[in-house]
């Protein structure tokens, strides 16, 4: 992935972080944008296997466990969607009515979910990824 592509990766990705009130300076916020960054390059990761590719692969990187990985995220979600209008934000994100949308997303949905717009987002801007 070329430089250019990879900077408004994480730009999107702040964006998302700004709809979803993310404190940054949980560790979750790093891992959730790293699970981001390597979903929108191979989606696979999120299909064929959440906890025994994408977690191991961000857990190497940082130097954890795959456990202490999906922990943090899942920290992260509940302290970002126990705030006031994040539940509104993440509606119309989804395009759901509000009121299907009464529970907190799991770690997998919300990484598909960011995986998903960003990918929208570069084929209405002529930026594809293989």
């Amino acid at each position: 992935m070329d430089n250019s592509l990879h900077l408004y990766i994480e730009k999107k990705i702040d964006k998302f972080y700004t709809i979803f009130n993310v404190n940054r300076s949980l560790l979750g916020s790093e891992y959730l944008r790293e699970a981001i960054k390597l979903s929108v390059e191979d989606c696979s990761l999120l299909h064929k296997g959440l906890t025994t590719r994408l977690y191991p692969l961000i857990a190497e990187k940082f130097e954890v466990s795959p456990m202490q990985v999906e922990r943090a995220i899942r920290n992260l979600i509940k302290i970002s969607f126990d705030r006031t209008g994040v539940y509104e934000a993440f509606s119309a994100l989804t395009q759901a009515p509000q009121k299907d949308l009464l529970y907190r997303p799991s770690n997998g949905e919300l990484i598909s979910l960011c995986c998903w717009r960003l990918k929208v987002k570069l084929e209405e801007e002529g930026l594809f990824i293989n």
